[in-house]
């Protein structure tokens, strides 16, 4: 499945509400981008890791709490779809790779400690974190924000599409007025574009460590 097609499938789960539908199709469409970006025809797990946190600001943006992905380290958390593997002080990259993108390709269901809280226009975006456990629940936004990597994303300025679909930023809990429409037949590979619109707007960020 081309790039084109796995985000329009994850689209329509997202529309549908399936999120983990809606990952099983963005995770490869991710990988896949990632190896445009770096020309090559296979890229490891620190080249995906890296393609998101080259994101990172795109992500906070398209959540829309003003979390610091750069900075915030999660609790450590123990991903059974991968091996039982232990994650000490993930980051957003790290589980996105371990607890998304591996379950997927290896055919397992998304481990029952990541789960996502659906968000009320009304209010903000929410985390809720485990620090005993290493459970991380999570807005529903961060779905939207890693299709928003794909769409943006400098490698894919290639794709045309011709649809209706649509990513919104801002407007509602995240800022003033009617949020600011970004159609993706007219928005594939303008990273750069989108990176100083977010820039002027002088986002807040704030970082969270956990330990243990």
């Amino acid at each position: 499945m081309n790039i084109d097609e796995s985000v329009l499938e994850s689209f329509k789960a997202g529309i549908e509400k399936d999120w983990e539908k809606a990952l099983i199709f963005i995770c490869p469409a991710i990988e896949a981008t990632a190896r445009k970006t770096h020309g090559k025809s296979k890229v490891t797990k620190e080249e995906f890791k890296e393609f998101l946190r080259d994101r990172n600001r795109i992500i906070e943006a398209f959540v829309g709490v003003g979390l610091n992905l750069d900075e915030t380290r999660f609790p450590n958390t123990r991903i059974e779809t991968d091996g039982g593997r232990l994650i000490t002080e993930p980051d957003f990259a790290d589980i996105v790779y371990h607890a998304f993108r591996c379950a997927g390709a290896h055919g397992h269901a998304i481990a029952k400690e990541f789960s996502f809280i659906e968000a009320i226009s009304a209010e903000p975006a929410t985390w809720l974190i485990g620090a005993g456990d290493g459970r991380i629940h999570m807005p529903d936004k961060v779905v939207w924000a890693l299709i928003a990597c794909v769409v943006f994303a400098e490698a894919n300025n290639d794709i045309e599409t011709t649809t209706a679909l649509f990513l919104t930023w801002g407007g509602g809990a995240t800022g003033r007025g009617d949020p600011y429409r970004f159609d993706i037949d007219l928005w594939w590979g303008c990273e750069e574009i989108l990176k100083r619109f977010l820039l002027r707007k002088n986002l807040t960020r704030v970082a969270l460590k956990f330990s243990g």
